[in-house]
């Protein structure tokens, strides 16, 4: 059970996902897909086994392109455009039931219901770009209209979900990155289908002719009899599961067009098996040798604290502040959004900076402002205070020292 909101909504993420791309890229293709017998006698018992491995292709032959590959490219299109049109369509509505009904509510509760943004559904967010992603890595070899359409859906999805978080949802809580590392690392695993589904595609003798590796064009006709054996009016069913998964493989990796996806495959695979050994064997029994290690080896291993490095002031950081992303102040008459306000709350006080302001540049980096000035002293009284109660220094040395006066006298 998830034991927070960040992984409760990556626990959503990936089974949104999984559903997500089952429907939409794989539906199509088990439908038409005419597997060996033995699978065919596995899936009879399922639901809907009578539905699926009984298609008319059991290769990426060319007439695939025509039925299967069209349906992909519609799929895909349809949802490039459709969860930011549909996000826009559902925050417009919203406003416009805010509109007509405002005047129709009859409590303050159902005003504050009215009014209250729908929660940005991160998790949906994040499953339908893992599904945009596999999809398009999967059938990408053989239709590369596919990236087209992804990078339309990330440029789409990206200012529509900036839109629609920013002005028509609910504040979002304070996730950690357990989304984003999950949803990354996810992608990962889209290579090595990116690199099967390439082999399967451009080794189709028929569909993309290729030499073999250190061959030469007379052995297409070899190609044929072994990796394209439908068509040239073969049974399909003439080889057994395991004679067929042999025949499919070495029939096309060796070959030019495909050995670069094959050694990329094993590469890949590679790092998955060691990835998922130094993942099983760090947190077993890696976390038995972290104290040993710490304990044996203190003496060498690199300490770092935070104390290291330079110190730095305030009154030696207050200049770039101001100068790079101003204003270095918690004041109301150096914000931008409250400068209008603070003019109308001590006019008399307003009218002392004006002056002091006059004299001294702002956009001059070693120039502190008076104002700035008794900021910078920790037990400085504000301007305001200070006009109020007539004191009327403009020097932060003198102020300093009636501060030091007053608390002798005390």
């Amino acid at each position: 059970k998830p034991l927070s909101l960040s992984g409760l909504n990556s626990s959503m993420m990936v089974k949104v996902f999984l559903a997500q791309t089952l429907n939409t890229g794989f539906v199509v293709t088990l439908v038409n897909y005419y597997a060996p017998k033995a699978i065919r006698v596995l899936s009879t018992p399922l639901p809907f086994g009578q539905l699926i491995f009984r298609g008319d292709y059991d290769d990426f032959v060319r007439s695939w392109y025509s039925v299967v590959g069209a349906a992909l490219l519609v799929n895909l299109c349809i949802n490039s455009f459709t969860p930011a049109f549909t996000n826009l369509a559902s925050m417009a509505y919203q406003s416009l039931k805010r509109r007509f009904k405002k005047t129709k509510k009859k409590h303050q509760a159902q005003l504050l219901e009215l009014y209250t943004n729908a929660h940005f559904d991160i998790s949906a967010r994040y499953a339908q770009l893992l599904t945009t992603v596999y999809c398009t890595m999967i059938y990408s070899p053989g239709l590369p209209l596919l990236n087209l359409f992804a990078a339309l859906y990330c440029g789409i999805m990206y200012w529509s979900d900036k839109l629609v978080l920013l002005r028509g949802s609910h504040r979002p809580p304070a996730y950690d990155a357990q989304m984003p590392l999950q949803a990354s690392a996810s992608m990962l695993y889209s290579i090595v289908l990116h690199c099967i589904f390439a082999l399967g595609m451009y080794g189709q003798s028929c569909t993309f002719p290729s030499k073999a590796v250190g061959g030469h064009l007379a052995d297409m006709s070899a190609q044929v009899q072994t990796a394209g054996y439908q068509e040239v009016d073969e049974d399909p069913d003439k080889h057994g599961l395991f004679e067929k998964i042999y025949l499919w493989i070495s029939g096309r990796i060796f070959l030019e067009a495909t050995w670069m996806f094959a050694v990329m495959l094993i590469i890949f695979a590679c790092m998955y098996v060691m990835w998922t050994i130094l993942w099983l064997v760090g947190n077993s029994v890696g976390e038995l040798f972290v104290p040993l290690i710490l304990r044996c080896c203190s003496r060498s291993l690199p300490h770092r604290s935070d104390e290291d490095g330079p110190i730095l002031t305030w009154e030696q950081v207050m200049p770039h502040i101001e100068r790079t992303n101003p204003p270095a102040s918690y004041r109301l008459d150096r914000s931008r959004g409250f400068k209008s306000f603070s003019q109308n709350l001590h006019p008399e006080c307003q009218e002392k900076r004006e002056e002091t302001s006059s004299v001294a540049d702002p956009e001059d980096p070693e120039v502190i402002l008076p104002r700035d000035a008794m900021e910078l002293l920790p037990g400085a009284v504000p301007i305001d205070d200070e006009l109020d109660g007539e004191v009327g220094h403009s020097d932060p040395s003198n102020r300093h020292a009636g501060h030091e006066d007053a608390g002798g006298s005390k």
